[in-house]
């Protein structure tokens, strides 16, 4: 078969920030508008109902499991007392975990942590030559190991970049500092590829350094572009630009690389073969060890794009253990399977590629489940096995998925993979219904194994039933019966075996319960937490880039004016913004009642409340751009230049912009302004966005002016899909508008030319009452810039 591997394969795996805005643009200009990138996380989640009546399932529907977290059953005030949880066990049945069955920290502590602080670590004399205090490489390795192994206080990305940039300068003289601080730096860093190379060379010469010139060769390939790369107009032609490893090793021997730029791959395969020839194809390692060192970790997305390869090579050496053998076999078959099928639905597949495609998973399947049947001692091969289940029809798919997490749980009790896994496999466009999902969730939390983060996957399972609603905010709301989330934290918090999580546990405990209107519970846990900020693991999870509304809003409704809050609340629920505007300006009144947080919040929500107010009254709203957090807009992305009625996207700040106003304006309105544009260079996407513009979800229409260079066009779109209506413009530098959007149709004038005339709404047009409207911005390098001015909005 013809080798499936690009550059462009390898090079989709990197998550530059950076990288993606620039795709964006490149994509949405060379396609004249017609495509565009919409970033964002993709919950995961599983599938088992209809199994034998003997059999315990994942998602049965007996009544013994009914819950009353069940949202469909459940309609109460926000403020609704949970009755506390003394002595309380959740109802229904328990995934059977072994009680030996160990957790990731546990084996990662035996297996992983060991051989990485043996292979970081830099001897005194060695690192005296590099000018590095051994106090402050000790400090970056270990804090480097909490990254790798994902660990409770691990730094995120950006504290390990500052980090490394400290470094920097003195790490190219030793290899294992090259390779730390290269792989550590941002990837727009030009110092990136250059260390990586240095490392590579020096693991080149050094004999016992053979599975580090591996790992330095897979991330050089893995590398961002060159800036010559950078500047293709062609996406393909850009992406294909490459650094690459090394070149082919000579009969095993300990030799001096040279960098070969026209073969990544050829490079890397010959660097995995040493490596394993070195060490006795990896056969002494632990299990757990062998399968990090070939496949995981950074290399797993270069063994996503070159399975074939690495198929062939592992295949012919008789000294890798056989487990491991067919397990790599098994990943060839199931990403050829679906290199073959493609990710469209089912019915975009021709019947001989959807029978290709169900071949190579059945042979998949079979592979690994011989590998399985070897005994290895790592839980992503029964991982595997969960999704390999999906495409066998519900019945099968869910004896499969219940067969393979019970296998799972044995080796490890809390791998994440089988979990999301499963409840992917559940929701109700695979094999399942919300139901089960919640089923699944509260069968991980009656395992009672607080002592790893399986009870959590309770929790999970009702993120993903949120995600599934149009609205995931109005989700947790509608959630009357807390008792079991309750159960859940309490039983975190007295596990000894918890303390590195404590903080990220507590954080979740109050995010969860403000999310669900439980303000007095939030108060708690956020006591608890003792003045820090909560957790940015646990924000990045519920996509929370700030703390602080969730911190003066617990402080503010479980303070003195509590009671009037929440009844202000309730007004602006009831779209009565004067009557909560006055609640709202009689508390703010009274200095020294509120936290500095507490006051933050209030003032937001006054200021929200002002324009539903003035919106309702004088049914016009001059001015109408963002000015700041605390005016009632919420922003997303770089800076904005705010000021006399004028907002500025500068590209100095940032690739990406948006803000919405967080008053619900409706899906009827007049916008009318004048859009300023300075230097378009690579490209500008300045957008006026309606509906709910809102992160990860779909349920938003954008009006978009686009420039690049001499050329402008006008894009009508949902979110930023391929355009409904696209309008070339002349290039000039201002432009005035006026833009009518109504369910009926959307009309567009530009400098007194009317290009649309009540044209189609899109698809996910927005009719409730709620909607929103905003401003966003995305562009293509630091010299463009947008200015937004003499806006008003009328209501039609």
């Amino acid at each position: 078969m013809q080798s499936n591997y690009s550059s462009a394969a390898i090079w989709k795996k990197r998550g530059s920030t950076r990288v993606y805005a620039l795709l964006f643009i490149l994509l949405l200009l060379v396609c004249g508008g017609g495509v565009a990138i919409k970033l964002g996380l993709i919950d995961t989640g599983g599938v088992l109902d209809s199994l034998p009546i003997d059999m315990p399932t994942l998602g049965s529907n007996d009544e013994s499991t009914q819950e009353a977290d069940d949202p469909k059953e459940t309609r109460s005030s926000a403020s609704s007392s949970s009755g506390g949880t003394a002595g309380y066990k959740p109802t229904g049945s328990a995934l059977p975990v072994p009680a030996e069955a160990p957790t990731g920290e546990e084996i990662m502590k035996q297996t992983l942590i060991p051989w990485l602080q043996s292979n970081w670590a830099i001897s005194e004399t060695d690192l005296s030559q590099t000018g590095i205090s051994q106090a402050k490489w000790d400090f970056f390795v270990k804090a480097a190991i909490k990254r790798e192994v994902d660990w409770a206080d691990a730094p995120d990305r950006e504290k390990m970049q500052s980090m490394a940039e400290d470094l920097r300068s003195s790490a190219a003289k030793h290899p294992v500092a090259a390779y730390l601080v290269g792989r550590n730096l941002a990837d727009d860093d030009p110092a990136q590829e250059e260390l990586l190379e240095k490392a590579y060379n020096g693991f080149s010469r050094r004999a016992g350094s053979e599975i580090l010139a591996y790992h330095a060769a897979v991330e050089w390939a893995l590398a961002p572009g060159s800036e010559e790369a950078n500047s293709q107009v062609s996406i393909e032609e850009w992406m294909s630009v490459l650094p690459v490893a090394m070149t082919a090793m000579l009969n095993g021997q300990v030799y001096l690389a040279t960098l070969n730029p026209d073969d990544p791959v050829a490079s890397c395969i010959a660097a995995m073969r040493r490596a394993l020839q070195a060490n006795q194809g990896f056969a002494n390692f632990h299990d757990r060890l062998a399968g990090y060192l070939l496949l995981e970790g950074a290399r797993e997305g270069f063994v996503d794009s070159v399975h074939e390869e690495i198929h062939k090579e592992i295949s012919q050496m008789p000294a890798v253990k056989p487990w491991l053998k067919k397990w790599v076999e098994g990943i060839h078959y199931h990403k050829l399977g679906w290199e073959v099928r493609g990710g469209g639905y089912s019915n975009t597949v021709s019947s001989e590629n959807m029978a290709i495609f169900r071949r190579n998973m059945t042979k998949a399947r079979r592979v690994v489940a011989e590998a399985w049947e070897l005994g290895p001692k790592h839980p992503a091969v029964a991982a595997d096995l969960i999704a390999m289940s999906l495409n066998q029809g519900d019945t099968v798919s869910k004896l499969d998925m219940r067969k393979w997490i019970e296998e799972m749980v044995k080796v490890q009790v809390d791998y994440d993979e089988g979990f999301s896994g499963v409840l992917w496999g559940l929701r109700p466009r695979w094999h399942g219904s919300t139901e089960e999902m919640l089923k699944f969730g509260k069968q991980c939390l009656n395992t009672n194994r607080f002592d790893s983060s399986t009870p959590l996957w309770f929790l999970q399972a009702h993120k993903d039933v949120a995600s599934e609603w149009d609205l995931p905010d109005k989700y947790f709301p509608e959630l009357r019966n807390t008792r079991d989330l309750e159960y859940l934290f309490k039983g975190l918090e007295a596990e000894p075996k918890r303390k590195t999580w404590r903080h990220h546990d507590r954080s979740q405990a109050l995010i969860t319960f403000f999310k669900c209107g439980k303000y007095d519970l939030a108060r708690s846990w956020l006591d608890k937490l003792d003045g820090e900020k909560l957790d940015a693991r646990a924000l990045r999870s519920w996509g929370i880039s700030d703390d602080n509304w969730i911190i003066g809003k617990t402080e503010a409704f479980t303070g003195d004016h509590g009671e009037q809050l929440q009844k202000a609340e309730r007004y602006e629920k009831g779209f009565q913004a004067g009557s909560a505007l006055k609640i709202y300006e009689k508390v703010l009144a009274k200095p020294g009642s509120l936290s500095d947080m507490a006051k933050a919040y209030v003032g937001y929500r006054q200021a929200v409340a002002a324009y539903e107010d003035k919106w309702d009254t004088d049914r016009r709203l001059e001015g109408f751009v963002p000015k700041s957090l605390f005016d009632g807009w919420i922003s997303h992305g770089g800076q904005m230049k705010t000021g006399d009625g004028t907002v500025t996207f500068s590209g100095e700040n940032g690739p990406f912009y948006s803000s919405t106003c967080d008053a619900r304006l409706g899906s009827s309105f007049q916008l009318e302004g004048k859009i300023s544009v300075k230097s378009a260079g690579k490209g500008i996407r300045a957008f006026i966005s309606f509906g709910y513009p809102e992160e990860n979800n779909d349920r938003w229409s954008a009006v978009s002016f686009v420039f690049e260079e001499e050329s402008a066009a006008v894009l009508l779109s949902n979110t930023f899909n391929r355009p409904e209506e696209t309008t070339e413009i002349p290039f000039k530098s201002s432009y005035e508008y006026q833009l009518d959007v109504a369910p009926s149709g959307i009309t567009l004038t530009v400098d007194g030319e009317v290009l649309w005339n009540d044209v189609p709404v899109p698809r996910k047009f927005v009719k409730e009452r709620y909607a929103q409207v905003g401003f966003g911005c995305l562009l293509g390098e630091p010299d463009c810039a947008v200015t937004l001015s003499d806006t008003i909005l009328s209501k039609k």
